[in-house]
């Protein structure tokens, strides 16, 4: 799937971009970011965590103003797919560490959709596999 971004230019990205890691003065209106894991990649690696409804960023006006200033890459038409992919690391890290998190069905599906998008026939494939492993183990049972 990223293969066919065309020349991305890596840039310095938060890492962690949501509500919670940033404010703005009261008086002043200056904007503040805290709580950085900064690294050099995509950028709209940071828009992954905004997709999320727990976010107040997840609003759509949020990423319509974040695009205005940084259009999608191209292939455009995949940024949904990228911005998919790029939510899986928080998410991920949100079913594993926070008790009682509904997440985990999320992240499958989530992976789900992003193989049916980029390797359907490998996904059938695999999922047949795994229903006929499942079929035998419960035969060997009996």
């Amino acid at each position: 799937m990223l293969r066919r971004l065309r020349a991305v230019e890596p840039c310095l990205v938060h890492g962690d971009a949501w509500d919670g890691n940033c404010a703005a003065d009261a008086v002043t209106g200056r904007a503040f970011v805290f709580d950085p894991c900064c690294f050099y990649g995509h950028n709209e690696y940071d828009t992954g965590n905004w997709r999320a409804p727990r976010h107040r960023l997840s609003r759509d006006a949020y990423i319509q103003a974040y695009q205005r200033l940084m259009p999608p890459s191209e292939p455009a038409d995949e940024w949904e797919a990228r911005n998919l992919l790029y939510s899986l690391p928080f998410n991920i890290a949100n079913a594993a560490y926070i008790p009682g998190s509904t997440l985990r069905d999320v992240v499958y599906e989530d992976m789900k959709t992003l193989c049916e998008l980029f390797c359907p026939t490998e996904l059938e494939q695999r999922m047949r596999a795994s229903d006929e492993d499942e079929d035998s183990a419960a035969a060997n049972e009996k």
